[in-house]
This record gives C-alpha cells, sequence and structure tokens, in this order.
C-alpha cells in the first residue's frame, strides 16, 4: 500500500442504483421508463410483453402505449 492509500483511505466505487425494471415505474422518472422501453425492445422482446410489464408496474395504459410509440418513432424509426 502506498502512503496515501494509507493516509486517506481507498476509493470505494460508487454504488449503482437499482435498475428501473426493479423500481415500481409508476415512481420512476420519463427517462428512467424510457431508457427501459428501449433496452427491452432492443433486445427483441414484443411489444406486447414490454406494455404487459410496464401496466403491471403501474404505469397507466395510456402512457403505456406513448411511451412506445415514442421509443419506435424515434428511436427505431417504426410506425
Amino acid at each position: 500500500m502506498g502512503i496515501f492509500s494509507r493516509l486517506f483511505g481507498k476509493k470505494q466505487p460508487p454504488v449503482p442504483e437499482a435498475p428501473p425494471a426493479a423500481k415500481d415505474m409508476a415512481d420512476a422518472s420519463v427517462k428512467d421508463v424510457v431508457r427501459h422501453v428501449f433496452d427491452e425492445l432492443a433486445r427483441g422482446r414484443p411489444r406486447d410483453q414490454i406494455r404487459s410489464e410496464l401496466i403491471a408496474r403501474g404505469l397507466s395504459r395510456k402512457n403505456t402505449d406513448d411511451y412506445i410509440d415514442l421509443v419506435e418513432k424515434t428511436m427505431f424509426k417504426r410506425g
């Protein structure tokens, strides 16, 4: 160990925040929901499964459809 690590200790790596999939989506930020939808679509997960999951996590049907449409139209150039 060097002298600085003895004096100041080692820097601890930052603790990652729980992914949005582990949180209740009704309380998640718009950015987290959009990122989650993007990740799921990029993995090839069907739209209906993503929709069902988000509704089960507390989002309304209208908001769920809006988020999925937004991601598909802007990031995947679909529809």
